[in-house]
């Protein structure tokens, strides 16, 4: 994390992107999973 906020101040990235940014890898992560826990259960359905 301490890595994360250094990189944030040493970037000269505007900040009204970066939190757009990272909602964006939020929510790609948080697709994932859901289609990670899909597939893990419907495995599980069909093994059963």
């Amino acid at each position: 994390m301490a890595s994360a906020t250094t990189k944030l101040f040493l970037v000269p990235e505007p900040v009204s992107e970066y939190p757009i940014r990272m909602a964006k890898r939020i929510l790609n992560t948080w697709s994932e999973m859901r289609g990670l826990r899909k597939s893990v259960v419907s495995i599980g359905t069909f093994l059963s």
